[in-house]
């Protein structure tokens, strides 16, 4: 009896302490808001993040619910170990004619954990209209493109972006451009350029934002521009307007510097510090190889199982170690073991000689001597 409570007791702990090893939100604090994981240091509501900037609000008036980015008030679409999909559909626009104008959008980071990702670019609709971003990054940059159309029937009246990954590729009635990576703070201008080609503007609205590169084809009808109700509508933004790529880090130092202080320090047991950027302070915690887990909650990232993956030949074991682990051919076969190497190759038969070995010892020269096998001599003669 008292052993069956003894082995209850080691599967209960067990069983927590790995129910602890998989979280990843603080304890206490949820895991998920609606359909999107939230792992630290995100956190929903005060106390669950690490800081303000990861600080998540789980707006239960959907249904689901829906993760908003509090700083920043964007819908988070996916949070990875190096940055965060957000919904920020802030578009500069231009009606040409129609008095509502709003040619410049601010981008702002700088009081963040974040900055923009190279997987963004400046989007420009319309014809006739030139978009211009600047910004700041490790230094000043300055950027843009001009989405021109010859006619109002160009390409059978249907506009569409180019879309090759930097964005510079020909399109008609769109145009993108690039931001750097780093960049904090951003500055969108929308200028309409139609009289320096020709007297008559072919459509009367324009747009640009910034946003996530996507490589499949956009298109519109060119004549949605002359109807700024159909972009400005919340069905063209949320199916249109790709999230924006915000890569996030930890603090103000880098790794040399934050590992002075451990009590900051936030990489935890088995994990390893990456700096942010070369020129951008900040850092990022991984788990060791061989480790998963949450590289910012405590008790750190703990071991995996690499057997459970079958790495080893068929005709192997596997067995694991702390971070990674061994694989050894069974009996009769020989090799390194691994699917990827050499495997395990079945050994010819063993081929067993009997050889009949004198051994000849001279007193005088305490040398040792293997005679051949035909010696006979008994042993006894050859000593003086």
């Amino acid at each position: 009896m008292l052993l069956q409570l003894c082995l209850l007791y080691v599967t209960i702990w067990l069983h927590s302490v790995s129910a602890q090893s998989s979280s990843i939100a603080k304890p206490g604090c949820l895991e998920r808001c609606g359909t999107q994981p939230v792992p630290y240091p995100f956190g929903v509501g005060p106390g669950c993040s690490m800081e303000r900037s990861f600080e998540i609000n789980c707006n239960t008036s959907f249904n689901p619910p829906r993760a908003f980015l509090s700083i920043l008030g964007g819908e988070i679409m996916g949070i990875n170990p190096t940055n965060v999909r957000v919904n920020m559909p802030n578009l500069a626009l231009s009606t040409y004619g129609q008095g509502a104008r709003i040619l410049t959008v601010v981008y702002g980071l700088s009081t963040t954990r974040y900055t923009f990702s190279d997987q963004n670019w400046l989007t420009a609709i319309g014809c006739d209209d030139m978009a211009a971003v600047t910004g700041l990054a490790n230094r000043s940059f300055s950027g843009g493109c001009v989405s021109y159309c010859q006619s109002a029937g160009d390409s059978g009246g249907v506009a569409s972006c180019p879309n090759d990954s930097n964005g510079f590729g020909l399109g008609t009635g769109c145009c993108r451009t690039p931001i750097p990576k780093g960049t904090t703070n951003l500055f969108v201008n929308l200028t309409d350029v139609h009289r320096n080609w020709r007297n008559n503007k072919l459509f009367s609205t324009s747009y640009a934002f910034v946003g996530e590169m996507v490589t499949s084809n956009f298109s519109y009808r060119l004549n949605d521009l002359n109807n700024a109700t159909i972009f400005l509508s919340d069905n063209w933004s949320a199916k249109n307007t790709p999230p924006v790529v915000l890569d996030w880090k930890i603090g103000q130092q880098n790794c040399d510097e934050a590992r002075r202080n451990l009590t900051t320090y936030a990489c935890k047991a088995n994990s390893e510090c990456v700096n942010f950027d070369t020129n951008i302070v900040g850092y990022l915690c991984n788990c060791s190889k061989g480790y998963q887990g949450n590289p910012y909650l405590d008790p750190g990232c703990q071991d995996s199982d690499e057997c459970a993956d079958n790495p080893c030949d068929p005709n192997a074991d596997c067995t694991n170690i702390p971070g990674s682990f061994i694989c050894k051919c069974r009996k009769s076969y020989g090799g390194d073991g691994m699917k990827g190497g050499s495997g395990c190759t079945k050994l010819p038969p063993s081929t067993i000689i009997n050889v009949s070995i004198d051994i000849d010892y001279t007193w005088a020269s305490g040398k040792t001597e293997i005679s051949s096998p035909s010696d006979t001599r008994p042993f006894i003669s050859d000593i003086v």
